[in-house]
């Protein structure tokens, strides 16, 4: 899960390259190596050995991912800070593992962030690296928000909601999550030819969707929607 700010936190995977989602990647070690080879507790162990990369997730470009891969099992967390506001912190974890895939969900658009990617194995050192990317682009089709707040805004909690850009089923269907200040961090897109009654609601570890019938048109073909996603935006169950 997320950092103590935030409703969500989550895992990540990938390659560095260039785009909305470059991602800059520093260490000490050679070409594709991002980790200081770090002290043994136990000097009989060789160091470890951690490299990381940042892509997008197959299909859904707006959601970035790290891969970790280490050279023996060990546990990975990230933790992700906003440049310019260290406030916008995110932490995401992996358990016991060699090959790490960590999706970064909740990460802002249009903001810097610099993360720190570490280790952990017992009697060593954690093995670290060091990385900046940019945050995601978000589907234009996805409606901003302008909020009014009075007064201080608590860091805590984010608001699932949806939106269709036409009336009828003609157009997308989205739900996606806001924080306290109206800014996005997750989507998913629900699809075309649903009509406009979609619910969607978090069932401790997946959203379920739900609605869109075809009630004011009883020659039109049955056209409901059950499905299940994760955060990473993969469907879990879906009728047929």
């Amino acid at each position: 899960m997320s950092s103590p700010a935030h409703l969500l936190l989550l895992s990540l995977f990938s390659c560095a390259h260039e785009g909305p989602h470059a991602a800059t990647v520093e260490g000490t070690g050679a070409t594709g190596d991002t980790g200081s080879e770090p002290r043994a507790t136990d000097t009989s162990a060789p160091p470890v050995h951690l490299v990381v990369d940042v892509d997008t997730e197959p299909g859904q470009p707006h959601l970035l991912v790290l891969i970790a891969t280490l050279d023996r099992p060990a546990e990975v967390a990230a933790v992700c800070r906003g440049r310019d506001d260290p406030a916008e912190t995110l932490l995401f974890e992996s358990a016991l593992h060699t090959d790490h895939r960590l999706v970064l969900v909740g990460l802002l658009e249009d903001v810097t962030y610099d993360c720190t990617v570490g280790a952990f194995i017992e009697d060593l050192e954690g093995a670290r690296a060091t990385l900046t990317l940019a945050g995601p682009a978000y589907p234009v089709d996805v409606p901003r928000l302008e909020l009014t707040v009075p007064g201080p805004v608590g860091a805590t909690g984010w608001t699932l909601m949806n939106d269709q850009d036409e009336c009828g089923g003609g157009g997308s269907q989205w739900v996606f999550l806001v924080d306290r200040m109206g800014r996005l961090r997750w989507v998913h897109e629900v699809g075309r030819g649903y009509e406009i009654d979609i619910d969607a609601s978090w069932a401790g570890d997946r959203f379920h969707l739900g609605g869109g019938w075809a009630l004011f048109d009883e020659s039109e073909p049955h056209r409901g929607l059950v499905r299940q996603v994760d955060r990473e935006g993969g469907v879990l169950l879906e009728r047929e």
